[in-house]
C-alpha cells in the first residue's frame, strides 16, 4: 500500500504540472491554408502553404491570457476554375491566447481568437484568359479562432499544432497590366474567402 502510494505521488505532479509561465512569447507555424475563394459569381476551393509568426505578451503574471501580433504569408496553388496562375498572400492580425493554467503529462492546450487587420491578396491571371499577365489585388480583413495544443521539452521550449478556422472579407484594391481599352469599373469584384489551415510550429519564451 505505501508503495502505491508513493508511486502516485510521483506520477501525479508529472500528470498535473503547472506549466513555466513566459512573459514574452514567439511563435513559428506552418503547414496547410484551405481557402474557398468566393469571388463574384465564381467559387473555388484552394489549397497552399502558410508560413505565420506570432508574439504575444503576458502582462498579468499568473494570468494564463496573453496579447499580441501574427504574420502570415500563403501562397496557394495554380487554381484552372478562377484562371489563376498564382495567387500570393500576407495578413496582419492582432490576437488574443489563452492557455490552460495545468499541462497534462507536458501537453499545454490553448485557443486564440484574433482579427486580420490588414494585408494584400494579389492574384495573377494566365495570359491565354486576358491576353497580358494581369495582377489584381485585394485587401483581406476579418476574424478567425484557433485551437492547439503545445509539448513543452523544456522549460520554455515546445512544439505546436494548432488548427485555425478564419473568415475573411477580400476587397477589390486595384489592377496592374490591365489591357488597354479595358475599363477596370467593369471588373471589379470583391467576396469572401474562409479558410481553415492546420500548422505544426515551435514556441520560445523568456
Amino acid at each position: 500500500m505505501k508503495q502505491r502510494c508513493l508511486a502516485l505521488l510521483l506520477v501525479v505532479p508529472f500528470l498535473l504540472a503547472s506549466p513555466a509561465f513566459a512573459l514574452f512569447d514567439a511563435q513559428v507555424l506552418t503547414g496547410n491554408r484551405s481557402t474557398d475563394f468566393k469571388l463574384g459569381s465564381t467559387s473555388s476551393t484552394e489549397s497552399g502553404q502558410e508560413l505565420k509568426a506570432a508574439a504575444h505578451l503576458d502582462p498579468i503574471p499568473l494570468v494564463p491570457v496573453g496579447f499580441g501580433l501574427s504574420l502570415s504569408q500563403i501562397n496557394w496553388d495554380k487554381s484552372n476554375k478562377l484562371g489563376i496562375k498564382s495567387m500570393d498572400g500576407f495578413e496582419v492580425g492582432l490576437e488574443v491566447e489563452a492557455w490552460l493554467p495545468i499541462e497534462l503529462g507536458g501537453l499545454e492546450i490553448y485557443g486564440k481568437l484574433g482579427y486580420t487587420v490588414f494585408g494584400a491578396y494579389v492574384a495573377t491571371f494566365d495570359e491565354a484568359t486576358t491576353g497580358q499577365e494581369v495582377k489584381m489585388a485585394f485587401k483581406p480583413s476579418g476574424t478567425y479562432i484557433a485551437a492547439g495544443v503545445k509539448y513543452n521539452f523544456l522549460l520554455r521550449l515546445g512544439v505546436m499544432l494548432e488548427i485555425e478556422s478564419g473568415s475573411r472579407e477580400l476587397e477589390f484594391d486595384e489592377f496592374e497590366n490591365l489591357p488597354a481599352g479595358v475599363s477596370a469599373d467593369t471588373l471589379k469584384v470583391s467576396g469572401d474567402a474562409p479558410n481553415t489551415s492546420i500548422l505544426l510550429g515551435v514556441q520560445a519564451g523568456i
